[in-house]
This record gives structure tokens, C-alpha cells and sequence, in this order.
């Protein structure tokens, strides 16, 4: 029976009545700016899908839903008698995450699917274009029309020779016959993997090392403050605590003259994140409010976890342009969690730590890192993200530093780095055939 991994509702808008649905594509089909622009309905190119819809300009509430295999037929939503419109394809994902874009460009949401280099099958459906048909050309009016997108993956399609080949060079094997390699036809030995055996397709009540908090407590046993709380009860029947007497009771018991009371410090409430926080007074008691910054991460803790950081004139900002920023990371973390587990390590490398353009690969493909390490971290890098494939080679005397590779898959390309863990099984068989497809003969 089919299992649902992950879902996504939201709405897109739709300019001169077209979205796009970017990661799903057809390699066979037209490109992805040829003619013609505007589909009938649906229109798959290369690496993306062309939706038109009933109306010009309004928003339509989409749909995305990830299974491991085809779903049962689903009925149209409440209230609507039946889909208007129905497409079923077979599609090939590059990226294994499908985007929801506007005609202009602007990414309005996105769901990992699977894993990348499979064909999918994919099933569209519409309900409500007869009445989208009615609305004005430009209207703000949402969910006026329902589309569902369903997909589940089928085959494997990686290409050894295609595998993160930079622009520009040539295609095929760079000197290796097909009777070079074990598995032949140019494919480096590979062996094409089912959707099962990759990370992203964990279902969800498989065994991924969550704990519920309930969980967690449970099993900590008695909290460390109770013990302490013991003991302090137990010196309080035995020493008295000068510090919690009166001066008159500190007096009368040690014989000393009585302490004499200060005045207390003024206390001043300050709100975090002022400007004004560098112009604090010592010895003067700040009472801190919560600022913006914490305001925001109450009500959407998960951000924290974000490797970038807000920008800095994040709060001056429109809040649409806010809530847009926020969507985009709560999905850049849906990302990271349907790669990895909570306690899987993670890394962050520079650009300069791969051979290849980083950005040739999105989330969940393996690439190739070689970095310096300082000897002190060789000890640890064995069970971290560095793990996979994980080989020494030179040692630079004057630093100390080696020189090491190993391959890791990427989650999350930012600002501030790529953030990495180790490559699993079937991701690193990707890379390694890549590699021996495409290395010269010796």
C-alpha cells in the first residue's frame, strides 16, 4: 500500500495565467524557453512543467504530495463535484525536490520528492476552472481553483558520464571503454538503486532516532536539581543561612556590628535588540524584554536551526517580504530533515573544499571534498560528516595541516557556506562511478 512521505499546501500566483512547477521535467521534450510558451493545460520541458490556468491572475490553492508508490485515486475537494481536468506523466526529477515558481521567476515554495536522477510518476489534477474562468482579469481572489500534484518514483536514470559535468565539457567518457569498467555501458560499475534505499524516502514512522519529548524526559531519569534540592534540605536542619537573616538577626547571633544596607541599584527595562544596549550604564540593573529577534523565534522556533542569519534590517522590512523569507527557510529545513537525521553531524564547508561548482549539485547528491584539517580534528572526523570515503594524503610540514578527501552529500547551499553531512551508501556509489566513468585510461 502506498505511503504518503511529505505534503505541502499552499497558493501561487499565477501572471498571464501561468506557473511553473520547476525539478519535474521531460528531457525529451521542448526546452524550457521554447515555443510554445503558453500550454493548453500542461506543457512538460526539460526540467520543468508549464501549468495554465483558468484565470488570468488570482491564486490558486496547489497541493504537492510525495508517496513511494502511486496513490489511490483521489476525489476532487469538498464542495466541487468532480477534477475538471486530469494529467498523468511520467517524468524525470534532476534535483529530486520540486519547486513552485511563478511565470516571472519568483520561488514560491518547494518539497523534496525523492531522490534526484529518477523518473516519477506524476499526477495532476484540477478542479475549479469554471469558475476561475468567470473571474476579472486581475483579481486577488484565492482558491477560487484547486490544482493536486501527486508523484511517486519509478526507475533509476542516473548517468554516470552526465554526473556533475562541468559546463562546457565534453560528453561521454573521458577515454574509458565500456569493457573498461565492471557493469559496462559506460556507467562505471553502477548499479541502478530502488527509491527505498535512499535517505529522503524514509517513511514516516520509520526508525530515523527521533524521540518525542516525553520520550527524552522519561528516559533521563531524576533531573540533577532534585538531588541538589535534597542535599540543600539536608545542610539547612544543621547550618543556618547567615546570608537570608536581618542585619538586627546578623548582629544578635555573631556578635559583629550589623551590616549596613545600601540602597538597591536602579533598575531600568530595556528592550533586546536596541540601539541604545551599548550606552548601558554599570551597575545599574537592566530588566531585558524580549526584542523582535526572540519575539520571532518563539513563534517559529525551527528557525534557529537555520545556518544562515537574518539579515539585519530584517524588521524594517515589509511583512510579506518577511513571511516570504520565512517560508523559504522553514522549507530549506524541511529539506535538511528529509536528508538527515537529528543526530546525524552535519558540517559546513567553503566553496573552495569541492572540485566541482557546489552549486552543480542540489540537496542530496554526493560530492567530492578536499580540505585541509588540522591533526587534532583526524581523531573525530572518523564518525563525522567527513566519514564516507574519508582518505589522509599529504601532510604539510610547516602547518602540520593533511590534506584529506572525502565525499559528502549536500543539504543546503547559503550564504555563509555548504552545509554537508556524510554521504550514505547509494549516494557515494553515485559519485565513485562518476568518477571511474569518466577518469582517462591507465
Amino acid at each position: 500500500m502506498a505511503t504518503l512521505i511529505r505534503a505541502l499546501d499552499t497558493h501561487v500566483r499565477v501572471e498571464y495565467a501561468v506557473f511553473h512547477l520547476v525539478g519535474l521535467g521531460d528531457p525529451d521534450g521542448p526546452g524550457d524557453v521554447d515555443e510554445p510558451m503558453l500550454p493548453e493545460i500542461v506543457l512538460a520541458r526539460h526540467t520543468q512543467i508549464h501549468v495554465r490556468s483558468a484565470a488570468s491572475e488570482h491564486r490558486p490553492s496547489v497541493r504537492m504530495e510525495a508517496w513511494d508508490a502511486e496513490p489511490a485515486p483521489t476525489v476532487a475537494p469538498d464542495g466541487i463535484p468532480a477534477w475538471d481536468y486530469a494529467a498523468d506523466l511520467r517524468l524525470v526529477s534532476p534535483t529530486g525536490i520540486v519547486s513552485l515558481v511563478t511565470l516571472g521567476g519568483k520561488l514560491v515554495r518547494r518539497l523534496t520528492i525523492g531522490p534526484p536522477l529518477f523518473r516519477y510518476g506524476v499526477r495532476l489534477r484540477r478542479a475549479g476552472g469554471a469558475a476561475a474562468s468567470d473571474l476579472p482579469q486581475f483579481s486577488d481572489a484565492r482558491g477560487v481553483e484547486t490544482y493536486l500534484v501527486q508523484t511517486w518514483p519509478l526507475e533509476d536514470v542516473f548517468d554516470a558520464r552526465e554526473y556533475l559535468r562541468p559546463s562546457g565539457a565534453p560528453t561521454g567518457s573521458a577515454g574509458r571503454d565500456d569493457e573498461g569498467v565492471a557493469g559496462g555501458g559506460g556507467q562505471g560499475g553502477y548499479e541502478p538503486s530502488a527509491a527505498g534505499d535512499w535517505p529522503s524516502m524514509r517513511r514516516p514512522d520509520s526508525d530515523t532516532g527521533r524521540r518525542t519529548a516525553r520520550d527524552t524526559t522519561r528516559r533521563a531519569g531524576p533531573r540533577p536539581t532534585d538531588t541538589t534540592q535534597a542535599q540543600a534540605g539536608s545542610a539547612s536542619r544543621e547550618f543556618r543561612d547567615l546570608s537570608r537573616v536581618t542585619p538586627e538577626e546578623f548582629a544578635r547571633i555573631t556578635g559583629l556590628p550589623a551590616p549596613a544596607q545600601s540602597s538597591p541599584p536602579p533598575t531600568v527595562t530595556v528592550r533586546s535588540g536596541d540601539p541604545e544596549d551599548r550606552w548601558r550604564v554599570p551597575g545599574v540593573i537592566y530588566t531585558i524584554t524580549p526584542g523582535p529577534r526572540e519575539e520571532l523565534l518563539e513563534a517559529h522556533p525551527e528557525l534557529a536551526r537555520h545556518p544562515e542569519r537574518l539579515p539585519a534590517d530584517f524588521f524594517t522590512w515589509p511583512e510579506d517580504q518577511r513571511q516570504e523569507l520565512i517560508a523559504h527557510w522553514r522549507d530549506d529545513l524541511a529539506v535538511i530533515d528529509a536528508l538527515t537525521t537529528p543526530t546525524e553531524p552535519r558540517r559546513q564547508l567553503r566553496r573552495t573544499d569541492f572540485a566541482v561548482n557546489p552549486d552543480q549539485a542540489s540537496p542530496g547528491m554526493a560530492l567530492r571534498a578536499w580540505l585541509w584539517l588540522d591533526p587534532r580534528e583526524l581523531d573525530t572526523v572518523r564518525t563525522g560528516a567527513l566519514r564516507t570515503g574519508f582518505t589522509a594524503g599529504a601532510r604539510d610540514e610547516l602547518s602540520g595541516r593533511v590534506f584529506v578527501s572525502a565525499i559528502v552529500t549536500a543539504l543546503l547551499t547559503s550564504a555563509r557556506g555548504i552545509t554537508v553531512r556524510a554521504a550514505s551508501t547509494v549516494e557515494a556509489a553515485r559519485l565513485l562511478a562518476a568518477e571511474r566513468a569518466r577518469s582517462p585510461v591507465r
